[in-house]
């Protein structure tokens, strides 16, 4: 994963403004009912030793700014200006913006709609992929080799980058 375009942090409110830390558990859980792709440190794979339940006062949470998950966190918000992660939102008073900002994230990492190199469009939806007019259930495409059986099936020729976005969007 690289770092996305719509990328951002979002302050979690002081101990002063929010003791039990009930926004960063909201925001949480808006991920994870809304946007179950996303993988979220501590919770998908890779495993890693302190995920998003560790975050805590005065932390950021980072948007599309991981190269393993979707969703992390910094203890150190200094280490966010070192990176140059921007905007950073306040949890609080920017909750509409960073549920937007979540959207955009999401549709530019998930894509429902691409359009491959041919022009050819492709849509995505709970079951089955529509490539064209065709309609082909997820587990004809669901793992990587089948992509090109998928290419021969409709006699079109994929590029490199055709096959990850499909890839990466039927996961």
């Amino acid at each position: 994963m690289t770092k996305a375009n719509n990328s951002f942090a979002v302050e979690i409110p002081s101990r002063a403004t929010d003791p039990n830390l009930f926004y960063k558990k909201e925001l949480l859980a808006l991920i994870a009912s809304k946007y179950p792709e996303f993988s979220v440190s501590g919770k998908n794979p890779p495993v890693i030793a302190r995920g998003v339940e560790y975050a805590s006062h005065g932390n950021l949470l980072t948007f599309g700014t991981s190269k393993t998950h979707d969703v992390e966190w910094v203890e150190r918000p200094t280490y966010a200006c070192e990176k140059g992660y921007s905007p950073i939102f306040d949890l609080v008073k920017d909750w509409n913006k960073i549920v937007n900002k979540i959207a955009d994230l999401h549709e530019e990492r998930y894509p429902s709609r691409l359009r491959i190199s041919n022009g050819m469009e492709v849509e995505f939806f709970k079951n089955f992929v529509k490539i064209g007019y065709e309609r082909v259930p997820y587990n004809e495409v669901g793992n990587f080799r089948a992509i090109p059986n998928l290419a021969a099936m409709f006699n079109i020729v994929l590029t490199k980058a055709d096959i990850e976005a499909l890839y990466y969007s039927t996961r």
